[in-house]
Order: structure tokens, then C-alpha cells, then sequence
């Protein structure tokens, strides 16, 4: 994968880090991407989610590094976005929507499948942007519907919905 996503390069200081990035080549296949993709539908349960997910830029940092000084961008982004399995958010509040994703998921299925006329919901995993590679999106879902075509998703069940009444 990345050069600069190996864990001895924690260590490193910022401008060793930067003369590792700049060894770094991508080199990204469309047939690549897909089976990213395929390797990646459970999300942050498969075992390739981290992996694939090291070293790009997805929502939750995009903020950030979009707002950052490119000359000394710090080193907590740095590491969040290429070490992710290593520095993940992990609270009472983020494992309770991974804990009950599915069954918003499942809700919103049966909802649409009541309402839709030929609708189907297609979990998925990550989507790399083939004109920048450094760029990822993780939608839960893909939808499609004979009324209004195609859509993704993205659960959030947030720990403030009393006993999940989704």
C-alpha cells in the first residue's frame, strides 16, 4: 500500500515523514477499486477496511485536512487519515451506531421495500476516486428505486434515540 502508512514511520518527524511521502507513487486500477470495494462491504468489521482505508482523505477528515496549512499540517491528522486503524474513534457513542447500524439499516429496507416499487439496497464498502486516489468515500449503502433512481446512505443511530425506535 502506502510507504507512509507503516507503523515504524510513527516515529518519524515531520520532515522525514515528508520525504516519505514524497516516495510514495499511486497507481490505481479500476478492477483495483473494485475489488476495494468488494474487500471492504462490512466496513469497519472486514478485515481489509483499514488497510485499504490508510493514507486516503474520506468525510470525516476532509474538514480538516481541506482547512489545514499544507506547509506544517499536524501530526494528529496526519495520523488519523494514515493510520486509522491504529488512531479510530472509539466511544460510547460510536460503538452504539455501529451497534445498531444494521438494525437501522434493516428498518429503512423494510420501509422503502413497503413504499417503492422495485427497490433494492445493496450494502458497500470503500469507493476510491480514480482522479484522486488520495480520496475515499465509505457510504453503508447503495439504493435503487423504479420512482427515483439510484442513491446511497450513511446510518447514523445517534446514543440520544431512546431505546433505537427506528
Amino acid at each position: 500500500m502506502f510507504l507512509t502508512c507503516s507503523r515504524q514511520n510513527l516515529d518519524l518527524d515531520y520532515h522525514e515523514l515528508l520525504q516519505k511521502c514524497v516516495e510514495v507513487t499511486l497507481d490505481i486500477s479500476r478492477e483495483n477499486n473494485e475489488l476495494e470495494e468488494k474487500d471492504t462491504r462490512a466496513q469497519a468489521k472486514s478485515s481489509g477496511f483499514f488497510r485499504h482505508h490508510a493514507g486516503r482523505i474520506g468525510a470525516s477528515a476532509s474538514g480538516a485536512a481541506f482547512h489545514t496549512n499544507l506547509s506544517q499540517p499536524p501530526q494528529a491528522l496526519i495520523k488519523t487519515i494514515c493510520y486509522p486503524n491504529v488512531f479510530k474513534v472509539n466511544t460510547k457513542a460510536t460503538r452504539h451506531g455501529c451497534k445498531h447500524e444494521d438494525d437501522a439499516i434493516h428498518a429503512y429496507e423494510n420501509e422503502m421495500n413497503k413504499t417503492c416499487s422495485n427497490f433494492t439496497l445493496t450494502r458497500c464498502g470503500l469507493f476510491i476516486n480514480e482522479q484522486h486516489p488520495f480520496l475515499h468515500a465509505t457510504p453503508d449503502f447503495l439504493t435503487s428505486f423504479e420512482c427515483c433512481g439510484l442513491g446511497c446512505g450513511e446510518v447514523k443511530c445517534p446514543i440520544c434515540i431512546k431505546d433505537c425506535d427506528f
